[in-house]
Parts: structure tokens; C-alpha cells; sequence
């Protein structure tokens, strides 16, 4: 803030990360866009009880508050609500205790792939008579759905465009070229960060007497998830969307 540098964070989803300072920046995606779309979409009278397992840290406390809100404004009851610590692989605890409530739905709020992998697989070994959403990104990962097979069969998650290959294909033939594999979310996010900074690095003081300044300046970016607004309160946020996964595809 005294210096006017400004920070450009991915990867970060609790809420109001970039209210404290005009020199901070979210090109990611906000809590509400992991904690609403599945709400958002679900059919009432099917899902009228629900259950919420998640990680116990200020990320999946954020997310799961919004989420759990908005279940209840709109009549869906939450059942069960069970928290583990950040990097478990043991969930037999909570999903017994889940199991007992009987939910239509079990949602799940992880960090990390290991989390939400043992966390299917161990509602599928208690036989869990349930529906599983990812109410984060890990099974946008090839590899993470791999890790399960037909385990995650019917499983929702959230999808930004380019998991969908829908956008950045110039950057990721790029990548395949370079590393011989394909990116996840993640290189993609890395990609946008310096593309955006180095564009507004190129004004030169056309935007303002700060770097901040030239971001905000900047105005939209054409990233790896389309064309995307950077927002005067510093964030950047690209589209999200409930997907299911159908033979190993994310299928909208």
C-alpha cells in the first residue's frame, strides 16, 4: 500500500480479498461462484435435504456459509454440516454421522485433490445412498477423475471455460508442445496474471500514476476464459458453470 505494488493473486477464494487495499487484484474466481451454482440450480422439491462436508479453514468456511445461506433462503434444509482439517484423508467420521440424516445430497468442499478423491470414495464404501457435488474445481482435473474412474460417474462439479476446452486453445497447444501434457486450471490462471500485468505494464501512465491504476485501465482481458472484466474493486473474475462428469467427461 505505501508503495503502491500492487498484488495480483490467484487461486484465492475467500471472500473480500481485495477490499483492504485499491492495490490488490483477484484474477480468480469468488466465493460466491464456488458457494451458488449448484444451489442455485437445484430442484427444490428433489433436494430438500441436503448435507455439507468441508474443509475447515477459512476458505471453506467462507464458502460453505454462503452456500449453506442460500440453501435456506431458498426452503432446502441443511441436514448435516461436518468440517475436517485441512489435508485429511479420513472422512469416515462425518460421513457416518451425514449418513444418518439421510440426505438427497452430499456436498463437498475441498482444497486439494486427495481430500475430495478419498472423500468419493469413502462415501461410495459406506454405500451413502446419495448424490456427490464438488462445490470447487478438482475434478476439473483429467487426472483427478482418472484417480476415481467410475467412481465419479454423475458426480457434479464446477467448470471454468477452459476446462471445457471452449477457450484459451492457442495457450494450451502451447503448453502440450512444451511440457508434453496438458494444463490445468491452474497453468491457465498463471498465464492470465502475467499476460494482464504485462499488458498494463505496455500504457506507460496511460492509466494512471500507479501499475494499479494501468490494470484497472486495462479494462478487459482476452485470457484463457474468454474475454473477462477487470472490475473497479479489483476483481477478475471469469465464468463458472455446473458440469457432471459422464464417462470421464465434463459434460454441461
Amino acid at each position: 500500500e505505501e508503495n503502491k505494488v500492487p498484488l495480483v493473486m490467484t487461486m484465492v477464494a475467500a471472500k473480500d480479498v481485495t477490499k483492504e487495499s485499491d492495490q490488490s487484484f483477484r484474477f480468480y474466481l469468488n466465493v460466491n461462484q464456488y458457494a451458488l451454482p449448484h444451489i442455485e440450480n437445484m430442484d427444490v422439491d428433489k433436494y430438500r435435504e441436503i448435507a455439507v462436508l468441508s474443509i475447515n479453514d477459512e476458505y471453506g468456511k467462507d464458502v460453505s456459509s454462503v452456500l449453506i445461506n442460500r440453501a435456506m433462503e431458498r426452503g432446502i434444509n441443511v441436514v448435516s454440516h461436518e468440517e475436517f482439517s485441512p489435508g485429511s484423508t479420513d472422512f469416515r467420521t462425518q460421513l457416518t454421522k451425514i449418513k444418518s440424516k439421510s440426505p438427497k445430497v452430499i456436498l463437498v468442499i475441498s482444497a486439494v485433490p486427495p481430500e475430495l478423491i478419498n472423500a468419493v470414495k469413502q462415501i461410495k464404501e459406506l454405500n451413502i445412498n446419495t448424490e456427490i457435488m464438488e462445490a470447487s474445481l478438482n475434478l476439473c482435473v483429467e487426472g483427478v477423475r482418472k484417480s476415481l474412474g467410475e467412481l465419479a460417474e454423475g458426480v457434479k462439479t464446477l467448470c471454468i471455460p477452459f476446462d471445457l476446452k471452449k477457450t484459451g486453445n492457442d495457450f494450451r497447444n502451447d503448453y502440450v508442445k512444451a511440457y508434453n501434457k496438458n494444463p490445468d486450471f491452474a497453468s491457465s490462471f498463471g498465464h492470465d496474471m502475467v499476460e494482464l500485468v504485462g499488458k498494463a505494464g505496455k500504457l506507460d501512465g496511460i492509466g494512471g500514476e500507479s501499475l494499479s491504476d494501468e490494470i484497472r485501465a486495462v479494462r478487459f482481458i482476452d485470457s484463457t476464459n474468454g474475454l473477462v472484466e477487470i472490475q473497479n474493486n479489483g476483481e477478475i473474475n471469469p465464468d463458472i458453470y455446473p458440469v457432471t462428469i459422464r464417462n470421464g467427461e465434463l459434460v454441461r
